[in-house]
């Protein structure tokens, strides 16, 4: 329901409230051509937020960035050095662990990962939501896991930080042997989805 009083507001977005709510209790009366067309309009509304946002999936989640904890730890078992969300400013995270990065989990995964600095694994992995393409430095995506990028990742900025080259991404679960490619050219073609 509450999915359908959003599309009916972006549809009628200059409508007030009062005004949308008596427009929907009108159409509920009154079979009309003008509430033909609202409902035509609303499936297909309804249809493209339940698609982009991966409610049709078998196994629905939300659209939003999850959580991402970094590890001191390999196992992500202990030394949970924090926790964030996606939205987090890496610059501010940087600043407030000095610890090097082992492993980060998201949505309860562990990936074991190179080394790398605070600043760096927050760039490669602060915008990860189930959306994103993940990025290997392994052929069979089973390990040395670089980076999640989705169209809000800064590819130039991350390619800073990150010089290996790309052999594989995995995109909704499926895992695709690429031509090795450099990272920033990789990240650049597979941001947008796969």
């Amino acid at each position: 329901m509450k999915l359908i009083l959003i599309a009916l507001m972006m549809s009628f977005g200059s409508y007030a409230n009062a005004n949308l709510e008596d427009r929907i209790r009108e159409c509920e009366r009154y079979c009309s051509y003008d509430c033909d067309r609202l409902v035509n309009r609303l499936d297909r509304r309804i249809t493209r937020i339940a698609n982009n946002c991966g409610y049709n999936n078998p196994n629905p989640r939300p659209p939003v960035g999850g959580v991402v904890k970094y590890y001191q730890s390999d196992s992500c078992r202990n030394n949970l050095l924090v926790s964030t969300r996606s939205e987090r400013d890496c610059r501010d995270f940087a600043n407030n662990v000095r610890s090097r990065v082992w492993a980060i989990e998201i949505d309860g995964q562990c990936h074991d990962i190179a080394d790398t600095s605070a600043i760096s694994a927050c760039l490669a992995f602060a915008n990860s939501s189930p959306r994103s393409v993940q990025l290997y430095q392994s052929d069979g995506c089973r390990n040395n896991l670089l980076a999640n990028v989705n169209h809000r990742t800064n590819c130039d900025e991350l390619a800073r930080h990150i010089t290996t080259s790309v052999w594989a991404i995995k995109s909704n679960g499926h895992c695709e042997d690429i031509t090795d490619t450099n990272f920033v050219n990789a990240c650049k073609l597979y941001k947008n989805g796969h």
